[in-house]
């Protein structure tokens, strides 16, 4: 006994104990995991069953649903306050674009118009004013003649006043008198000849006036001054005194009396601005011609004055030109051609507030809108004019045609998932109303009196082919030429004994991987050109005619074509196993 104590603490029989504990947890590991694959085995066991190409139509679709919405609302917004005077549009009555909606009291705005445009008149009158002012700074000879009284000098300051004279010396006037008779008949623009008898001889010349008073003389008879205009030969000096004979289509009127000789009456200079002398261009006693710079003044603060007044003036029309834009607000037109779905105000009533009232809501029924969400991994699918179907609760036996208008182009996340809006326009709404809910099938995809299988039938898809199982009509090979084949043979051309998963080998008896189960006798794989799938359904192209019977096991779709697929153990010493990943050079091999 003290021996097997001994021995029972010894370091051996720890590492005995050690190894037969390790040995039996794994076996009952072992023994787990074997009852469990039966148990998996067993409950994969499907049986097989059969479906029969048949002609249909095919689609594959994204669903959705939202609330239809007019194509176009707008919210009457007032931008004034007042009392409304008209308001002829209600419920339900079709407006077209700038219909009058509403019209808003508005003598008061018509009144700051008015006093407005007054205020602009009175700023340009006196803008006026003040350029003419600016302009006369330089000064100018209204005449040709001598300058004389003339004062201005440099640096001094001028005024409004008179600061010279100019005298035509070249001109003469003869003032001749005629009696009643004559007068009559002498006209301005008459020509005369002026007879100065202390030289001893005639000028010609000119009326430019008679008088219309008469006035007395010593002998009593009554006489009229006639003025006559002469150019001076130069020799002739003021008060020499001179006769005259005026020649009218009624004869000479030779005056009855002598007349004195004048000067023309002197032009008065003026400076008709304020300012400081800045340049003189003449002097006293020189002779200038009519429009000749006689001096410059300057005046900044004339300048400033100027610019100012035009800055005020530009600012009035400016006010002036919003307040009319402003008047147009009393006048509230229609944005759109639509229908008053909303009125809210009518005529009578006062408008207290401005942005946060809304008059009415006028909207564009023709067409109606509504949004889908739609999940990244499908995004890609949709293009814009996408044809989609629409049902609505509320109409349940009418059907809307509508079309993709709109994609996001930005996507909103939510709990992990992304999705992007897609708008849909309904261009025939019918009797669909703003805030229906509808659902939508946006059509991706679809095909018309084609061959199609269900889904599960067809296993392996994989660049546009997959793999479908059939009864063999004899020979050994159900695919096209080019395409796979079911030798038994690997991809070396070696033979892949033993690799059928559940070591049958049986000859005749098709099988697959895991359980599975078994295909009829005969049955072998084929080869399928596939389009348009969706969840329940896939279009066969090429390889299956209409009437056509193939194998599949129920439930498996997923398995099915995901799974390698196992040529018929028939077909080759153990099965062959038949792996496809993609149609190589000349077609798959298996």
């Amino acid at each position: 006994m003290e021996k097997i104590k001994g021995f029972l603490k010894s370091k051996w029989a720890k590492r005995i104990l050690a190894v037969v504990l390790i040995f039996a947890v794994g076996f009952g590991i072992f023994q787990y995991i074997s009852k469990k694959k039966k148990s998996e085995a067993s409950t994969n066991e499907e049986t097989v069953q059969t479906a029969t190409v048949i002609k249909s139509s095919i689609r594959n679709t994204i669903s959705g649903s939202g609330t239809v919405s007019p194509i176009e609302r707008y919210d009457i917004v007032p931008l004034v306050r007042g009392d409304i005077l008209k308001s002829p549009f209600d419920v339900g009555d079709y407006v077209k674009k700038d219909d009058l909606l509403y019209e808003i009291d508005h003598e008061d705005a018509d009144i700051n118009i008015e006093k407005m445009q007054n205020n602009i008149k009175n700023q340009r009158i006196a803008l006026e004013e003040t350029l003419k002012d600016i302009r006369n700074l330089t000064i100018y000879a209204p005449a040709s003649g001598q300058l004389t009284d003339f004062t201005l000098k440099v640096g001094e300051q001028a005024g409004k006043s008179k600061i010279g004279k100019i005298t035509d010396v070249n001109t003469l006037i003869a003032k001749v008198p005629f009696n009643s008779s004559q007068i009559s008949h002498i006209k301005e623009g008459q020509k005369a000849t002026i007879g100065i008898e202390k030289f001893m001889m005639n000028v010609e010349g000119t009326v430019v006036s008679k008088s219309s008073v008469s006035q007395a003389q010593s002998l009593g008879a009554a006489l009229y001054e006639v003025e006559i205009k002469l150019s001076n030969p130069g020799a002739i000096p003021v008060g020499t005194m001179v006769t005259a004979t005026v020649h009218t289509p009624s004869g000479d009127m030779v005056s009855p009396a002598a007349g004195a000789i004048e000067y023309p009456e002197p032009v008065s200079l003026m400076s008709e601005s304020s300012g400081t002398v800045k340049k003189v261009y003449v002097k006293n006693n020189d002779w200038v011609e009519k429009g000749q710079k006689i001096a410059e003044l300057e005046n900044d603060s004339l300048i400033n004055s100027y610019e100012r007044a035009q800055i005020s003036l530009r600012d009035s029309e400016l006010n002036l030109e919003s307040s009319k834009k402003s008047l147009d607000n009393y006048y509230i037109k229609s944005p759109i051609d639509g229908v008053v779905i909303t009125k809210n105000y009518k005529a009578g009533d006062t408008i207290e507030g401005t942005q946060s009232t809304t008059l009415m809501v006028v909207a564009d029924m023709s067409k109606m809108i509504f949004t889908i969400n739609v999940d990244e991994l499908d995004i890609a699918k949709i293009k814009l004019e996408q044809k989609v179907e629409v049902e609505a609760d509320a109409l349940p036996d009418e059907k809307f045609e509508g079309r993709v208008t709109k994609i996001a182009s930005e996507g909103v996340s939510q709990n992990g998932v992304t999705t992007y809006a897609v708008e849909v326009t309904i261009d025939e709404p019918g009797d669909l109303l703003p805030g229906m809910k509808v659902s939508a099938e946006i059509i991706i995809e679809e095909s018309f009196d084609t061959l199609v299988l269900p889904i599960e039938a067809v296993g392996n898809i994989q660049d546009g082919y997959g793999i479908v199982y059939v009864k063999s009509d004899g020979t050994q090979t159900e695919g096209q030429p080019g395409g796979p084949s079911f030798d038994g043979q690997g991809p070396r051309g070696q033979r892949n004994e033993g690799q059928v998963q559940d070591g049958t080998g049986s000859q005749g008896r098709g099988n697959l991987p895991g359980g599975f189960g078994n295909f009829p006798e005969g049955t072998v794989p084929k080869r399928v050109k596939v389009g348009i799938k969706n969840d329940s359904q896939i279009e066969i192209l090429e390889g299956l005619s209409e009437g056509d019977e193939v194998y599949y096991f129920a439930n498996r779709a997923s398995n099915f074509n995901q799974m390698p697929f196992m040529a018929p153990g028939g077909m080759g010493g153990g099965g062959a196993r038949m792996q496809v990943n993609g149609p190589p050079a000349g077609g798959p091999r298996f």
